[in-house]
């Protein structure tokens, strides 16, 4: 088992449709590429946690943009991008990072990318890992406490 996240996620790339993946970008971009993108956004969207001394947040959301040529390749194998979601989950524990959603990857396709370019892009998705919401302002006038006149709180007597 090699310490390397990126060889590890590498060969993760390259197995996960039984070698297709070497095949089918051959000529274009490799695995290597994309695992070294997938691993610097997770390191460089990495979050400190909000309670001291937890473990920083990895990303649950990862674009990777390709050519259209390769994104229509990387497509049509059902299930790639759940696989790769699993394996950035795996990565992301193994390197030291929590998660507060399973990852999410999207396959966006880009005419301006050269064949053997990819961009990868992280971010946390707030919908899916906020904990709580923020609450609403408290305008005197329409929250007044009960028995309240013109908005001011007024003391009950005894008993």
């Amino acid at each position: 088992m090699s310490a390397n996240p990126l060889d590890k996620l590498e060969r993760q790339l390259e197995t996960m449709i039984e070698g297709a993946f070497t095949r089918l970008f051959r000529s274009s971009i490799n695995a290597r590429d994309i695992a070294v993108l997938l691993l610097r956004s997770m390191e460089d969207k990495a979050a400190m946690a909000e309670e001291p001394g937890s473990i920083p947040l990895a990303p649950d959301r990862y674009t990777i943009t390709l050519h259209p040529q390769n994104a229509r390749q990387f497509l049509e194998h059902a299930g790639l991008t759940a696989r790769l979601a699993a394996a950035i989950s795996e990565i992301s524990a193994e390197s030291g990072y929590q998660l507060h959603a399973a990852p999410e990857v999207l396959i966006l396709q880009d005419s301006q990318l050269d064949l053997h370019q990819a961009q990868v892009t992280a971010e946390h998705n707030e919908a899916r890992t906020a904990k709580t919401k923020k609450m609403r302002a408290v305008n005197d006038s329409e929250d007044a406490w009960p028995g309240a006149a013109g908005g001011s709180a007024q003391a009950l007597p005894p008993g």
